[in-house]
């Protein structure tokens, strides 16, 4: 593992071990030994203990007396709760990044437009986590385009939960890339006309239809998936 001295070194180690988590690599209920964690990546154990409060923040661990820091499941009682949950806050950001751009005629919006090509781009190489990465990286831009230090704080503790959900969902047998990049161009076209109406119906139905999915996925009944 190479680690980039701009981010901090405990913050590396968590990135790493959560997208472990999210991959599938690591299973849940699995532990998660700091020792081994510890001599895999040459790095401290203290630093790994304090990347494991990270993830258990992130909701992606759970640390546990006596037996340390196991992966945290996500039961299909939490998958409702996180799509509505998710559903409102991404029709705030969206209505309000509509309402920036559609009042600012010099918003650059070339990053946003960029993570929308490498969305269609993952599409043609049928890549489900490049597709979503390109997704987090639009909410990412335009929180940065708008400015907003409360929302940003509020959706950056939630996008670890997401890229995990968005993850799950990709596994099952009726995922397809190219229904998610029509919706995507469909939800910046309702965003760029900033129409609030259809950015709230595009998105809540999506968060419906992926919460569907994820308990699908979880309870083995997913057709298929991958």
């Amino acid at each position: 593992m190479e680690f980039t001295p701009a981010v901090s070194l405990t913050a590396q180690i968590a990135d790493h071990i959560g997208l472990r988590i999210i991959r599938g690599e690591l299973k849940p209920r699995d532990r998660i030994q700091e020792l081994k964690v510890a001599n895999e990546l040459s790095v401290s154990r203290g630093s790994v203990r304090e990347a494991l409060l990270i993830l258990e923040s992130r909701s992606l661990v759970e640390i546990m007396p006596r037996r340390g820091a196991v992966v945290r499941s996500l039961e299909c009682s939490e998958v409702d709760e996180l799509c509505d949950l998710s559903a409102e806050i991404m029709v705030v950001f969206l209505r309000r990044l509509g309402s920036f751009v559609s009042s600012r005629r010099a918003v650059d919006t070339a990053g946003i437009e960029g993570s929308l090509q490498r969305a269609r781009e993952a599409v043609v190489e049928e890549d489900h986590e490049a597709f979503t990465v390109a997704k987090l990286d639009f909410v990412r831009i335009g929180l940065s385009v708008m400015g907003s230090s409360y929302l940003r704080s509020l959706i950056e503790d939630l996008m670890p939960s997401w890229y995990r959900l968005w993850m799950l969902a990709s596994r099952h047998g009726r995922a397809d890339l190219h229904d998610e990049i029509r919706l995507t161009n469909a939800v910046w076209e309702a965003v760029r006309e900033s129409n609030d109406e259809r950015i709230g119906e595009l998105t809540r139905a999506h968060c419906r239809r992926q919460a569907k999915m994820v308990k699908e996925v979880l309870n083995g009944k997913s057709g298929g998936g991958r």
